[in-house]
């Protein structure tokens, strides 16, 4: 069992390098491991832009989106997308770790300038931090 999680580890980073992987944090990679396992009975590929590193809360670091619509289990979208909405996961940069500031599906998302200053906005609304 522990041999088998070993090999899927290093298949998510494997297809996760083809996804821009000098975006994605190590130790963010279990996480995506479990939500892999949890939504997806197969192997998961990940396309450009899986990973986007940018400031979410104005704190100067880069935060982490993960954009599931970017993501197929076994070449299909479902289970990470339901119709028009998808799996979305954004993770703070806190301290030396990460903290979890959303996971859900959502019909849109997108960055919108405030002042200089990037405001995620999901399903029309700011995300609250």
């Amino acid at each position: 069992m522990v041999r088998q999680a070993m090999i899927l580890t290093a298949m998510l980073i494997a297809s996760i390098a083809t996804a821009a992987a000098e975006d994605l944090p190590k130790a963010l990679a279990g996480e995506i491991v479990a939500t892999e396992h949890a939504y997806c009975e197969t192997s998961t590929g990940y396309d450009v832009g899986f990973v986007l590193r940018r400031d979410v809360d104005g704190d100067g670091r880069p935060d982490v989106v993960l954009d599931y619509s970017r993501a197929l289990c076994g070449g299909a979208h479902e289970p990470y997308c339901e119709g028009e909405r998808c799996l979305l996961q954004v993770w703070q940069a806190a301290g030396s770790g990460w903290r979890k500031l959303f996971d859900g599906k959502v019909a849109n998302w997108r960055f919108d300038g405030n002042g200089g200053r990037s405001v995620l906005i999901v399903d029309g609304r700011p995300l609250s931090r």
